[in-house]
């Protein structure tokens, strides 16, 4: 009896694939934890692309890679400390004795390093990725829900900055999430009374110092200022139709004025490519406005493709193609894998992003990742357009190794439409009457 006791007590306590604690025993823990002490954190992380595993490697690697995380972190744990899966690809940590913020960066490094270890998953050796949120406790005011809620956030803002890194809970990241949900609350209600506007950021060709195009940005009126709205708030399909539209009446209206803008780029949700009548507001939107499909470029995040829906985005994608519209593939070399990706879809450019840009002037080797993404692309025949250009010496690195374009801030900020005519008037008619050279004066 009280071994069949102990083992319905085991199953409802532990989780079956990894036999960590299941969410209700952390949440057990988290509500036993003492208002004063002492000092811990709790520590939620998740595995970064394992939709991608599934989907390459089989439902039976990525549940080999979850079993093994799971082994790891039995590793890692001293007693009294508790490790659990909650769900899915989330895993978390109650650890005590770790309070200053150099002992737990120095923790979260330890434990990122044993668990990033090369794995076996079959015939495959994988070296997975994690993104991880702490928040420390005891924190005042802040019960179980509000610290499960802390480290989320910390989660959330680990994945914003490109995953595979920890991110603290604390004052700044708190200040964020209250500003936030501002934004997101002021964007519906932006939404609701078609109040979004589009910015417009021009691209430069490095060939001729031409404007290769314009990207369509997404502005809101918030607090006496335009600022880009909040992400993640489940509204990506209508703030993207409404992008479009507001941005492709101002490209209208530089055609109209006898200009020549280029391209308009307008970046693509997941949920915008699997509407059922994305298609058709697309071309709704291109008529309403007498623009040209060949004119409009689609804009798809690396990461889109990584969806289980992909053969569907990829029907999508030939469609927009199909209607004589450019693609290209935003913030590539961050997702996985990038080369599939090129090879599998009907690409025309591909954008590096803005943390490779950066990276040309900082120590070591000197825009490694970008110099490779730019010989990659051209080696598929592809247009490069690098984003985040702030520098000359960025732009001088990008004309050596062969860059198609610029769009950062060094050759123009985003302009809203009644911005970017004249503007655009100005740059056209620069390079029409180039300024004639002084004369040498005589000795």
């Amino acid at each position: 009896m009280l071994r069949a006791e102990r083992e319905l007590r085991r199953r409802a306590e532990e989780d079956t694939l990894t036999g960590l604690a299941n969410r209700d025993v952390l949440m057990q823990q988290l509500e036993r934890l003492p208002d004063i002490g002492p000092a811990g954190i709790l520590v939620l992380f998740d595995v970064d692309f394992l939709k991608a595993v599934n989907d390459s490697l089989g439902h039976a690697a990525g549940d080999m890679l979850l079993r093994l995380v799971g082994r790891r972190l039995q590793r890692c744990i001293r007693a009294g400390d508790v490790a659990a899966r909650l769900s899915g690809d989330e895993f978390a940590l109650i650890v005590h004795g770790v309070a200053a913020p150099d002992e737990i960066h120095a923790f979260a490094l330890r434990l990122l390093a044993r668990l990033r270890r090369p794995m076996r998953l079959g015939a495959s050796r994988y070296a997975p990725s994690f993104s991880v949120g702490i928040a420390p406790f005891p924190s005042k005011g802040c019960g179980p829900h509000e610290l499960l809620g802390n480290a989320d956030a910390a989660l959330l803002d680990a994945k914003r900055q490109g995953r595979g890194r920890h991110v603290l809970f604390g004052a700044e990241l708190a200040n964020r999430v209250v500003r936030r949900t501002r934004l997101a609350d002021a964007l519906r209600q932006a939404i609701s009374g078609r109040q979004l506007v589009a910015a417009l950021q021009p691209q430069q060709r490095l060939a001729d110092g031409s404007v290769m195009g314009f990207e369509a940005l997404a502005r809101l009126w918030h607090e006496g200022e335009w600022v880009p709205p909040a992400e993640d708030v489940g509204l990506a399909q209508p703030l993207g139709c409404q992008v479009m539209d507001a941005a492709l009446a101002g490209f209208a209206a530089m055609l109209a004025a006898g200009l020549e803008p280029g391209h308009l780029a307008v970046n693509v949700s997941t949920a915008q490519l699997l509407a059922d009548d994305f298609l058709d507001t697309v071309k709704r939107s291109l008529a309403r406005h007498s623009v040209p499909a060949t004119r409009l470029e689609i804009e798809v995040a690396e990461t889109v493709l990584l969806d289980r829906s992909i053969a569907r985005i990829g029907h999508t994608l030939e469609a927009l193609r199909a209607m004589g519209c450019t693609l290209a593939m935003d913030d590539f070399g961050t997702g996985y894998p990038s080369l599939s990706h090129l090879t599998s879809f009907p690409v025309d450019r591909i954008k590096i992003d803005r943390g490779f840009t950066r990276a040309i002037d900082s120590d070591g080797d000197r825009g490694l990742i970008a110099r490779t993404l730019i010989g990659l692309g051209r080696g598929l025949g592809l247009e490069v357009i690098a984003e985040g250009v702030e520098t000359e010496s960025q732009r001088s690195f990008l004309v050596v190794h062969g860059c198609t374009a610029v769009q950062g801030y060094l050759f123009a900020r985003p302009m809203l439409a009644d911005e970017a005519l004249p503007w655009l008037r100005g740059q056209q008619q620069r390079c029409a009457f180039p300024p004639r050279p002084r004369a040498r004066e005589s000795l």
